[in-house]
């Protein structure tokens, strides 16, 4: 069934443990995949975007490219406590911030275009995700679970950092505007993407034999 369809069994029972269970595994599974994205397009963008756009149109879109993809990636993580709030039977708090979100989004927007434009405006919607955030951390409050607050949320946030910035400053080296930059660009995400991966490919291999 549904990913979320026994949370509202569990928590009528009584068994907030295996409410918050059903949540960090959700929660933990999307984010690292998630960070990876926000991350990789922080340290890369400049390259994925010659590559995309080429040479000519790359520029204009740098300035609005890392905001907005950060900004969906926040959203992507916020789908979690979106989608289980209705079985926590929370449908009017959801409504509740879905008001408040677009709200924020329409008034972040046009305070940005005022500030600086079409940036201004992506950085609008990026600053828009704190109610995303904020319907985290209640998610996270009513089933007692970790996300948002969890240490290892952080640790694998910073981890992913680490790995980023270790190959983004090997990269220097490189000429600049060189496409060879498309070497640690992929092994980053190459790397971590493996990581991320890695019980199901242990699982996957095991299976095999």
């Amino acid at each position: 069934g549904p990913i979320f369809h026994q949370t509202s069994r569990a928590l009528g029972k009584g068994d907030r443990e295996q409410t918050a269970a059903i949540f960090n595994e959700s929660f933990d599974w999307a984010f690292g995949f998630y960070a990876l994205g926000a991350i990789w397009t922080i340290f890369w963008h400049p390259i994925f975007l010659r590559l995309w756009l080429g040479a000519h149109y790359a520029p204009p879109a740098i300035p609005i490219f890392t905001p907005l993809v950060v900004s969906f990636c926040i959203t992507g993580i916020g789908m979690i406590s979106n989608a289980q709030l209705v079985p926590l039977n929370r449908v009017g708090v959801e409504l509740a911030f879905s008001i408040v979100r677009t709200t924020c989004l329409g008034l972040f927007s046009i305070a940005g275009w005022y500030w600086g434009g079409v940036v201004g405006v992506a950085w609008g919607v990026l600053a828009s995700r704190i109610v995303t955030i904020a319907q985290d951390l209640y998610t996270i409050r009513l089933v007692k679970g970790g996300g948002w607050l969890a240490r290892h949320t952080w640790q694998r946030l910073l981890g992913q950092f680490a790995v980023g910035g270790i190959l983004f400053a090997a990269s220097r080296f490189l000429p600049a505007q060189s496409w060879w930059m498309i070497i640690p660009a992929a092994l980053h995400g190459g790397l971590m993407g493996v990581w991320l991966l890695r019980s199901q490919i242990r699982k996957f291999l095991v299976s095999d034999h």
